[in-house]
Parts: C-alpha cells; structure tokens; sequence
C-alpha cells in the first residue's frame, strides 16, 4: 500500500508538470486609419508574452513603431517583407531604425509578438513621412 501511495505523488507530479506548457501570448487588437489609432493606450503585463496585431483599415500603407522596448522577441510573421526603411528617419524616431516596428498595408494586418521585459511607458507612432498616428503602450 505505501508503495501505491509514492507511486501515486509521483504520477501526479509528473502529470502536472506536463500540463504546465508555456501559455499563448496576450493578444492586443489596434486598428489604424487616417484618424490615428484605436485604441491609443493599450495596457500589457511586463514579463508575459505579448502579440500586437494591427489592422489597417485605410486606403493607404501604416506602420507602427516604438523606438525603444525593454523585451524578449518570439517572433514575428514577416512583417516587414520587402519593406524600405530609407527616409524614415524624419519620422519622429530620428536617426536609428525602431525596435519593433509593423508594417501593416492596405486593407491588411501584420503581428508581432514579443515580451515586455520592464514597466513603463512607450510611446508608439507610424513612422511614415506626413503621417501623426500615435498612441501608448504602457507595460503594467
């Protein structure tokens, strides 16, 4: 009986610890036209998995952009694919390349997912010329 018993804590632990996989990203939904981003805040736990989707909803090309993030990348789903970042450098983000940055084109979504690693708040644009869009990521 005692054996039964050991062999029972055991098997529990070890049914436990294979039901303890890593848990999906947050997902956060921002939908972008010619009159900015919705929502314009948008919250995230530091520390736990995060994927932006943005939705373009406009007749033209937008992007989304933080300069600096604090983070670990999981990965992205190609958001940039035969993108040029030449003459983005007038686009608020001065003279170097964001670190996270979305392309999102017409009628389209793009996603990127990644950790927040540190609270605070992060300011994010599109970084197009001409354009203002803008918003805040604040990590809790």
């Amino acid at each position: 009986m005692h054996w039964l018993r050991i062999w029972s804590v055991i098997t529990g632990a070890l049914l436990l610890a294979a039901c303890g996989g890593t848990l999906p990203p947050a997902t956060i939904s921002i939908w972008v036209d010619s009159d900015g981003f919705s929502p314009a805040r948008v919250e995230a736990p530091a520390g736990k998995p995060l994927s932006i989707v943005v939705r373009n909803l406009d007749a033209q090309e937008h992007q989304w952009a933080i300069q600096t993030l604090p983070m670990v990348v999981q990965g992205k789903a190609d958001p940039m694919a035969g993108h040029n970042m030449a003459g983005m450098s007038d686009a608020g983000m001065g003279s170097t390349p964001p670190q996270l940055h979305i392309v999102a084109p017409v009628g389209e979504q793009a996603e990127l997912t990644f950790t927040p690693a540190q609270r605070g708040e992060y300011p994010f644009l599109c970084i197009l010329p001409g354009h203002s869009e803008q918003g805040v990521l604040v990590v809790e």
